[in-house]
């Protein structure tokens, strides 16, 4: 069989252990073990948060995407790895109410990996022909100036400064939060640190920030010693709080449908400003951290004046 398989050009190295496994239990009446779906999703989102220091959220998200999906499998979660197919991933895709797209993602980063130890040859959550559902109210809204002045008019004085460089920057809050003294460069009045999301370098302009970071300036230690020990969730719902305190509703009608706004809103508005603005697209990819690892090694970065120019083009700096 293997003879004919690799005649055929089809013989990989999945496909060899399958039959070595194969001839062994026939042999001896004994199979290499081989992991289950569930036990290698269940490795893989152990794993993957140690090796990746996932944030709360994140680590929250696949943990509960990944248990959601050893109940959507049903028995094919107790099949070998090898034999999961497409039309088992799209049966329990199906079975998921509202927005499918994360749980969907959650799976296909988790059989990359797979696919990258050689365990499967493809990835059979992949195909194009998996078409999620998307919930419409995830569909993220945007802060008007109005209710962006009574937010910063709402807050305490640490949040006025997590707001006012979230507007300026679009960083993610969690970002923010454990933002330090000594990421900032004084010299080029940039913040610059590593995303915990993606582990990519961001040098971004402060904009409109400075003044709230001049008047709080200290040598070294946390920008925010209050806010920077409480987790992101907490942050988050922290937020919602404050929303509602400065009486900017969480949920607005916009083109027919129901979006919802949070802190996160400040980013998506930033990158709407540059685009608006028509940056160049490389140098806003650079600003908010979406640089892929193709565009990185294709293109150089931005210098800090192209930086600062396209952050003023933007109007995000005043």
């Amino acid at each position: 069989e293997a003879v004919q398989e690799a005649g055929r050009g089809g013989l990989t190295e999945a496909k060899v252990r399958s039959m070595v496994a194969r001839a062994a239990e026939i042999a001896n009446g004994t199979r290499p073990e081989e992991p289950s779906v569930s036990a290698f999703l269940l490795q893989w989102l152990e794993e993957a948060g140690k090796d990746r220091e996932w944030a709360e959220s994140t680590a929250a998200n696949a943990n509960r995407h990944v248990h959601a999906w050893v109940r959507a499998l049903g028995r094919a979660a107790s099949l070998p790895l090898s034999a999961l197919t497409f039309d088992h991933v799209r049966a329990g895709l199906a079975t998921f109410p509202g927005d499918q797209g994360p749980r969907l993602k959650t799976l296909r980063h988790a059989l990359n990996h797979a696919v990258a130890r050689r365990l499967i040859d493809s990835n059979p959550a992949k195909s194009p022909a998996l078409r999620p559902k998307r919930n419409q109210r995830n569909e993220m809204g945007l802060f008007t100036a109005d209710e962006l002045d009574r937010l910063i008019a709402s807050a305490s004085d640490e949040w006025q400064g997590m707001i006012l460089i979230g507007s300026s920057t679009g960083l993610r809050l969690n970002d923010i939060s454990a933002l330090r003294w000594d990421q900032i460069d004084w010299g080029k009045l940039e913040i610059v640190r590593a995303m915990r999301k993606t582990k990519r370098l961001v040098r971004v302009p402060v904009g409109r920030s400075l003044e709230w970071l001049v008047m709080h300036r200290r040598p070294a230690g946390d920008v925010f010693q209050t806010l920077g020990k409480a987790p992101v969730g907490a942050l988050s719902v922290a937020f919602s709080r404050l929303m509602k305190k400065a009486g900017v509703p969480r949920e607005i009608e916009h083109d027919g449908q129901t979006v919802r706004r949070s802190f996160h809103s400040l980013r998506h508005a930033v990158v709407t400003a540059l685009m608006k603005a028509q940056v160049d697209p490389r140098i806003a990819r650079e600003l908010v951290g979406h640089l892929s690892a193709e565009i990185h090694g294709r293109y150089s970065h931005a210098d800090a004046e192209q930086r600062a120019e396209a952050s003023r083009k933007a109007g995000l700096s005043i």
